[in-house]
This record gives C-alpha cells, sequence and structure tokens, in this order.
C-alpha cells in the first residue's frame, strides 16, 4: 500500500472536495478494494495498491466511467429535437454510442435504453417526474447510482438535490453531456483525439495540483465559481471558463456518491421527504452574505481524519443524516446545534458548509460558507435553546413580516450559529435578549401574535441560570428581579405589569420597558405591585409582595446599583431576557450568597427601608413590616427624607429601638430612583436581618452612631 497526499484535491472548492470522493470510489471498484482516503488539513490523502504514477496511469487507459445521462433534460442529446437544437449535446451521445472502447460498454447499454425512451411519440408530453420513474425503471444498473443522485421521486413531486442543480443540469448547462463531451476526449475516442501524453499530464496536474499544461476552455458550472468565468471574473471585465477536464469528470464520480433516497425519517409535516445526504434548507444567518444573498439550501460536506474505505464512506453518506432533539435536523441551524450537542458519528472532524447561492442574476454557484469544528464534548446549551423553535416558528410563518422582525430573527439565527461554536453565558443572554425584543413587537402585532400563538413560554427557569448566569451583578439583579412573583403561582410580578400579560395588544400596567430609562421603570414598577398586592397587606399575610419565593441578590449587587456601579442598559436588556424565563418553581438560590455580610457601603436610608419592602415576613417578626404607595411615591417624586420618615415610623411602632432618627440626614446624597429600584430587589432573609442589626440598639456589636 502507498500513502499519497493529492494536493489537487482540496476541500476548497466543491469542485476539489467531490473529485476526493470520486477518485477514491474509482480506485475501490476498479483496483483496489482495500484502499482508503482521508483528510489531512485540507488536503486528501489516499492509501492504496497505486503510487501517483499509478493514479494517473488508471485515469489515462484503465477507467471505466460511470453513465451519467439526464434523458429527462432538455438538451441532454436524448430529445426528439436535440439533433438540431443541442447539436453539440447529441454528438456527443453519438459519439458515445458508436465507440467500441471497451470501457464504455456500460454507457453504450444505458445510452440504448435512454434513447428508445425519449424516442417515444409522447415523451416530451410526459412530467419530468413519470420520465424519471420510466428511467428507473428501465435503465441498467450502471446508470442508477447518477440517476439517485440527480433527482428524487417522492410520492408527490420530484425533488432535485441542489449539489446537481435541478436534475443535473445548472440552467443550460446540462451535467451529463459535458461528461460525455469531457470523457471523449480524455479517453481519446473523438475525431481528431489528444495526444496521450497530453492526457495523462492532464491527470497528474488534477491530482498534484501542480499546473503542467494550458487549461482547457470548458464550463465547471456551479461546483467552482473561480473557474466559471463570467463578468468581473477578470482584471478587465469577463472572464472565460477554465478548467481541467479531468477535474470536470472527478467530480461527477464523486457526486454519485451522494445519491440521495427517500425515506420516511421526518416528522409527519415532512414524511415522504427526500432524504438528501448532509444538505439542508439554509438560513440567513453564520456568514457574512447570510442576509443578502439567496440561498437554496447548503451542503454540510464531512471531513474525517481516519482512513476511511469508499464502502464505509458510502455507508456514511446513506446514513447522512444529523437529529437534533429527537427529529431530523430541518435547517443548517439544527444541524450546527445538534451537532455542538450530541457531537458528530463516525469518526468525522468538521464539516464544510457550502451554501447554493444565487449570483449573477439566477445563476447558482456552491461557496464555502464556513467551517464547523465537531466539538469534542457535547454542548448543552445549543439544545437548550431548542425550547424556543416552537414559538419562533410560529413567528416565522407571518406572512409579509416588517423589516424589523426579520432583522431580529436573522440575528437570533446569527447569535446561535456562533454559540453553536463554543457556548458562553453572553451569547444565551443576547439571544434571549433578542427573543424578548421580538415578543415585544409581537405584543404590538396582531398578525404576528397571532403567528407566534402566545407570548414565549416553558423556559423553566431552573434549567436555564446555569448557562445564563456570568458571575455579574447586572445578571444578578436582573434575574432577582425577574424572580419575585406573588404567592400564588403564576407570572412573576414583573412579567405581569410591564409586559402585555394578558397577550391581547393591551398598554402594559407599566409601560416603557426599553424605551424608558430603567430606574423609572423599576419605580413606576414598585408602586404598581404595591397596589396589586394591597389585599395581602390588609390581611397582615406574607410580606410586602406576598410571601414570594425568589432568587436573591446579594447585598454587594444591591450597593453596586446604590452606588452607580451597575451597567443601566446591560441590566433592562438582561431583566427582558429574565422575564421570559418561569419562575414559579421555587426558590432557585445562587449558591455562595447566604453568608455574604452585609458591605458597609449600602447606607443606612436603605436599611431603614427595605425591611418594610421585604418579599416575605421575617423570621421572630412579631409585626409585619410592610410598605405602602405612599412611600414609594415619595420616592419616585425624589421625597427621599418624607419617605425615609415613613420607613421610620414604621420600625418604632414595630417595636424597634433605633440607632438612627435623622431622615435628613439619611437621605444625604442618595438618588430616589435608584432608592427605590434597589428596594424591590429582593434580598435574603439573613442580609435583610443582617441590615435591620445595623440600625437598631439590639444588638451590642452596633457600629453606627445615632444619626
Amino acid at each position: 500500500m502507498t500513502e499519497t497526499v493529492l494536493h489537487g484535491c482540496q476541500c476548497e472548492p466543491l469542485a476539489s472536495y467531490l473529485k476526493a470522493f470520486g477518485l477514491l470510489r474509482l480506485v475501490s471498484e476498479q483496483v483496489d478494494s482495500q484502499a482508503t482516503g482521508w483528510w489531512r488539513g485540507d488536503t486528501f490523502v489516499i492509501d492504496c495498491s497505486l503510487d501517483l504514477s499509478g493514479l494517473v496511469q488508471f485515469l489515462a487507459e484503465s477507467y471505466r466511467p460511470t453513465a451519467i445521462i439526464n434523458p429527462w433534460n432538455k438538451g441532454s442529446g436524448f430529445a426528439p429535437d436535440d439533433r438540431t437544437k443541442s447539436k453539440t449535446a447529441f454528438a456527443a451521445v453519438s459519439d458515445i454510442a458508436n465507440a467500441t472502447d471497451a470501457r464504455l460498454e456500460g454507457y453504450r447499454d444505458a445510452i440504448a435504453v435512454a434513447r428508445a425512451l425519449a424516442g417515444q411519440p409522447d415523451w416530451g408530453d410526459r412530467p419530468k417526474e413519470e420520465q424519471v420513474l420510466l428511467c428507473r425503471n428501465a435503465l441498467p444498473d450502471e446508470a442508477l447510482p447518477w440517476l439517485d443522485a440527480a433527482v428524487v421521486i417522492t410520492n408527490r413531486e420530484a425533488v432535485f438535490p441542489s449539489l446537481l442543480g435541478t436534475g443535473g443540469n445548472d440552467g443550460r448547462l446540462d451535467f451529463g453531456s459535458n461528461f460525455m463531451q469531457r470523457l471523449i476526449d480524455m479517453l481519446r475516442i473523438s475525431a481528431k483525439p489528444r495526444k496521450a501524453t497530453e492526457v495523462a499530464s492532464l491527470a497528474r496536474s488534477a491530482l498534484s495540483g501542480e499546473q503542467t499544461g494550458a487549461l482547457d476552455r470548458i464550463p465547471i458550472g456551479q461546483f467552482d465559481p473561480a473557474a466559471t468565468g463570467g463578468p468581473g471574473s477578470g482584471p478587465f471585465g469577463a472572464g472565460i471558463g477554465l478548467a481541467n477536464p479531468w477535474d470536470f469528470i472527478l467530480l461527477f464520480e464523486g457526486a454519485v456518491m451522494f445519491a440521495s433516497g427517500v425515506a420516511r425519517r421526518f416528522s409527519s409535516e415532512h414524511a415522504s421527504a427526500s432524504s438528501i445526504p448532509f444538505s439542508v434548507p439554509a438560513v440567513a444567518a453564520g456568514h457574512p452574505s447570510a442576509a443578502t444573498e439567496s440561498s437554496r439550501r447548503e451542503l454540510w460536506a464531512p471531513l474525517w481524519r481516519q482512513p476511511s474505505t469508499s464502502v464505509e464512506l458510502r455507508r456514511l453518506i446513506a446514513e447522512g443524516r444529523v437529529d437534533y432533539r429527537g427529529k431530523q435536523a430541518r435547517t443548517a441551524l439544527d444541524v450546527a446545534r445538534a451537532l455542538s450537542s450530541l457531537g458528530a458519528d463516525r469518526g468525522i472532524d468538521a464539516f464544510v458548509r457550502y451554501g447554493f447561492l444565487e449570483r449573477n442574476g439566477l445563476a447558482t454557484f456552491s461557496v464555502p460558507v464556513g467551517r464547523f469544528q465537531v466539538p469534542h464534548h457535547p454542548n448543552r446549551t445549543a439544545l437548550m435553546l431548542g425550547q424556543l423553535d416552537g414559538w419562533l416558528q410560529g413567528v416565522r410563518r407571518v406572512a409579509n413580516p416588517p423589516a424589523s422582525l426579520e432583522g431580529r430573527l436573522r440575528r437570533v439565527d446569527t447569535l446561535q450559529f456562533e454559540l453553536s461554536h463554543a457556548a458562553a453565558p453572553s451569547g444565551v443572554q443576547n439571544i434571549l435578549i433578542e427573543v424578548a425584543s421580538i415578543e415585544a413587537l409581537a405584543s404590538r402585532s396582531k398578525a404576528i401574535r397571532e403567528g407566534a400563538g402566545g407570548p414565549v413560554s416553558g423556559l423553566r427557569a431552573a434549567d436555564w441560570l446555569p448557562i445564563l448566569a456570568d458571575g455579574s451583578v447586572e445578571f444578578e439583579l436582573a434575574a432577582a428581579l425577574a424572580s419575585l412573583r406573588p404567592a400564588a403561582r403564576g407570572p412573576g410580578w414583573l412579567r405581569q405589569i410591564v409586559a402585555d400579560g394578558e397577550w391581547k395588544g393591551r398598554r402594559p400596567k407599566v409601560d416603557g420597558l426599553g424605551r424608558r430609562p430603567i430606574l423609572d421603570v423599576l419605580a413606576d414598577a414598585l408602586s404598581q405591585i404595591l397596589l396589586m398586592s394591597a389585599d395581602q397587606r390588609k390581611q397582615n399575610t406574607g410580606g410586602c409582595f406576598g410571601d414570594a419565593n425568589a432568587v436573591w441578590a446579594s447585598p454587594s449587587a444591591v450597593s453596586a446599583l446604590l452606588n452607580g456601579e451597575v451597567d443601566l442598559v446591560r441590566l433592562e436588556s438582561l431583566l427582558c431576557a429574565c422575564l421570559l424565563l418561569d419562575w414559579s418553581g421555587g426558590d432557585r438560590l445562587p449558591a455562595g450568597l447566604t453568608r455574604l455580610l452585609v458591605p458597609t457601603s449600602l447606607p443606612p436610608a436603605f436599611a431603614v427601608l427595605k425591611p418594610s419592602f421585604h418579599h416575605r415576613r421575617l423570621m421572630n417578626q412579631v409585626r409585619h413590616l410592610h410598605a405602602t404607595v405612599k412611600w414609594s411615591r415619595l420616592l419616585q417624586a425624589g421625597l427621599c427624607a418624607q419617605a425615609i420618615e415613613q420607613g421610620l415610623r414604621e420600625l418604632r411602632i414595630a417595636g424597634f429601638r433605633l440607632a438612627v432618627h435623622s431622615p435628613m440626614s439619611l437621605a444625604h446624597g442618595l438618588d430616589s430612583r435608584r432608592l427605590a429600584a434597589a428596594c424591590l430587589v429582593p434580598m435574603s432573609d439573613a442580609s435583610v436581618q443582617a441590615l435591620l442589626t445595623r440600625i437598631t440598639l439590639d444588638n451590642d456589636n452596633n457600629e453606627l452612631e445615632q444619626l
């Protein structure tokens, strides 16, 4: 066995990638069944009984081509009027049919059957599906691999894998006809055959990557955009298409390995759809031009580093499906997330993504749009993001969506692509922030609301917190605020009042989240919650907002909010994201916060007010401490001293001996809006009890002087 590095077979462009498949398949089937191939970096390596010179000799002298014909296409050389309208194609079919070379025996048999079918009087009037089905039933076995790669007949329609255009052609370029033209040239059966040395030189150049002679002026179609010519392809305008004939031949021999099949492996909505190996609908994300170019589908071309035989690769491609959340991946984004969350079987290390993009008018080119490295360890985050799919799919089905919605959806897809490579809390946060903005947009549009079917739901906070938490005070505060909820199970307080909770397009009780300063919104929300929880206070049950279960913030986070050390823009965005989560499962205490001491940077004024705004009754507290709406409105009006006076009065009535007395001194230098927002933030019982200890005379270690 000889290991040969084929520098002419690179994983980009697609023509070069398929050429590697074609060579391995032909060598395995016609020379050495034990031949193996693999990728070393971007270059293909083959290990077989032939060295480079032997491979060149095999192609030039022994290679038996696959019967590649498209009788169902006009211009293929088989249509009744091709004799006059497509003379070159008709001549190519005739040359192969009349050739005496033994290597073309199977080809001649296939042409004879195809001519008999196309010669039927009503052939041109039959639908393409029926033509393909008749070919499938009548053609010899040598022609079936190509047919299965070019067209798939389901129980509803003919499906054309994007890899081979629309049934073996790219516009007016019929692949079968051009394949035969290249064969006639390289097998030296034309009227004026090429020199054998020239054919061998071109074969060596195709495999080694060394340019040893002039290229031919031939169309290679979508498989190598740089070699197609056309407008803007040359330094002085339009260039001409140049390619090595062996590149053209071998790429189609390789494409045969991507034969499609029909399988009921999809969900019910996709039942009986064709199973096109490693091919999925594209999404407008994941590469720089995704938002501006139209793409039919994407091919995810696998790269592997372990030696594999042609049989093993056929099996890999035949099973070429990717499952995501129990179903077959339906988009390129699904594939990326599936590979991130589950990895890849069969030793695949990476994929080259090829998008079939429409450029130069309606021409389609297979353009590499990125690499996806399969992670060694599953990424649970990518799997979690699938919980958003159902809701987002409903939004995507909205007819004539506004540009603002399309832009947000595109950003969600782009962020998910990025996250499939490397999970990071900030990435998950940004996705939920975008989804929250879509939900807010939907609440103001009847069409989008109907498409979505309701607000985002089903995202259990307990599941999402581990992948969202980034250790920042902004996230800590946002999670604590979003988790604050009434005693009764249901949406959190802020979810009820700052969003369209009833999903009827109505203005929220507290409007402006995302449009007004966040401190103003939180101060208004504080007053609204006090109004809504008034009945509980009258019954003297629970705390200020009801005996709620909440994630509480650490004293250091609250101190940062009071001292102006928090990024309020980020806090607002993260609060919108956290409001999407379902917090009804009870306390989700962040680890390590229960024993944190109250930092001395928390002002005494906050220690006066916060116990009355605490969301539940403190241990050993004889009388409940309750703030009223009057307090919050005083803070909204900037009257800190008056609000603090109310707090001091509530504490004295409750029987506390206070170490602080002067409201004016306590209010000095404080921002009333920050103080109101901080009073809304849930804190642990231990932290609030420590606040009380700091301002009362019941503790021997009290460090405060009387004010």
